[in-house]
């Protein structure tokens, strides 16, 4: 069987991987579930999103998003810059949308079948995983029955469902707090329950963008000093607005990036609400003791990850978290790879590009020994998944790993 790889997902993650295996001469399919390219872009953002981190952050290195885009593009603008990247790279050859996967197993020759909901079967080399960690909403339970409209945050598209309703939100991060201010202009009425409020921070710090003084050699004491002088330059003293200054300290949990919260709960546009003890009926039950009467909860409470569509056994998963070398390999099975398994909160475009050419680099380093490439990047470098830290930071990291690759190939040419 000609060596030929199948790519799970085509938003960011599975077009810069179908790129990197292009760019080797690896034959390839990539699939998705939607009947358009985008991944979370497609399917997840909202109509009138944009993006938090800007546009010279989020594009390819290899393929610059136009100069005519604004600071932080729209949603439609980043599908658009998707499209022109499959057509500029002759991909859509390779891409097969409608494609929902319902299994993946490794057969006994250490090949790959992949089960689609349509009852297709295929067989490949290998299998890379593009599906992110937006695949399972969380959607939290209390005691009691909503009798209104539930939703979660992904599901969520366009104001035009809120008209004439009363509305909860729960959560503000960055998906919740520009629902509530969507739902402020659009609903009756519209609450926000916090179980903590987070630190909420600007866009843009005088005329440039805010991750401009994140970078990964500022000291994490003049990050916090920064943050904060924009956060109440910005905002002032939010507790004058009736909400609760962050319990947790700044950077224990992802910051929100938005300026219109603050800005609308200043204009009586929304009610802060703790959070829910109970339901009953159409109405929710705070754990303050007041209750409020709601048509529609819109739970922006994040998602977890899953890779329930693999085999059990070949993903290892400790505290529901999938335990992955590096954040792409598992030690366990030859030619499967994970990319974007926890992209950092910007500059996604040159993370997968990073990440993707480290796995074409273990696929042929892979295509010379027996051994899991996984159990061999294992032995090098740090020991934390890098998908957790700076971009930068992420990015040299597997830049180092695809260095360290040719250790292996010596390695293996021995045997």
């Amino acid at each position: 069987m000609k060596e030929k790889f199948a790519i799970i997902g085509a938003g960011f993650s599975g077009l810069a991987m179908a790129n990197a295996l292009k760019k080797i001469k690896v034959d390839f399919d990539l699939y998705d579930a939607n009947d358009a390219i985008g991944g979370n872009w497609y399917n997840v953002v909202y109509d009138s999103g944009h993006t938090i981190t800007p546009a010279k952050m989020m594009e390819f290195p290899d393929f610059k998003m136009p100069e005519s885009f604004p600071l932080f593009p729209s949603k439609k603008q980043i599908q658009d810059y998707l499209n022109d990247f499959v057509k500029t790279h002759d991909l859509n050859q390779h891409i097969y949308l409608n494609h929902s996967v319902k299994e993946i197993k490794n057969s006994e020759d250490s090949k790959w079948s992949i089960l689609f909901e349509n009852g297709e079967k295929k067989m490949y080399s290998g299998v890379i995983l593009g599906i992110g960690l937006f695949r399972q909403p969380l959607i939290p339970t209390y005691e009691g029955e909503f009798n209104g409209q539930i939703l979660h945050s992904s599901k969520y598209k366009s104001p035009d469902i809120l008209k004439d309703k009363n509305v909860l939100v729960v959560g503000a991060g960055n998906s919740g707090v520009d629902i509530v201010v969507e739902s402020s202009l659009n609903a009756i009425r519209t609450d926000v329950s916090l179980r903590d409020t987070p630190w909420i921070i600007p866009k843009t710090f005088g005329k440039r963008p805010i991750t401009d003084y994140l970078g990964p050699k500022i000291p994490k004491w003049i990050k916090k000093t920064i943050l904060k002088l924009g956060h109440n330059v910005m905002f002032g003293n939010i507790e004058n607005y009736g909400i609760e200054k962050p319990k947790h300290a700044l950077f224990t949990k992802p910051p929100t990036v938005n300026e219109s919260f603050i800005h609308s709960l200043k204009h009586g546009k929304f009610t802060p609400k703790p959070e829910i003890k109970k339901f009953d009926g159409k109405a929710v039950h705070f754990v303050d003791g007041s209750s409020q009467e709601y048509d529609t909860i819109i739970f922006a409470t994040g998602f977890k990850p899953s890779y329930e569509i693999v085999e059990e056994g070949v993903i290892p998963f400790e505290n529901q978290r999938p335990v992955l070398v590096h954040g792409v390999f598992t030690p366990n099975k030859k030619h499967i790879y994970i990319i974007g398994s926890g992209v950092p909160n910007n500059g996604i475009g040159p993370v997968v590009y990073a990440n993707a050419n480290l796995i074409a680099k273990a696929i042929k380093t892979q295509m010379k020994t027996e051994i899991p490439v996984g159990s061999l990047y294992a032995t090098v470098g740090k020991k934390t998944n890098p998908l957790r830290s700076h971009p930068q930071e992420c990015i040299k990291r597997f830049e180092e790993l695809v260095k360290l690759s040719d250790n292996f190939e010596l390695k293996t040419r021995k045997k």
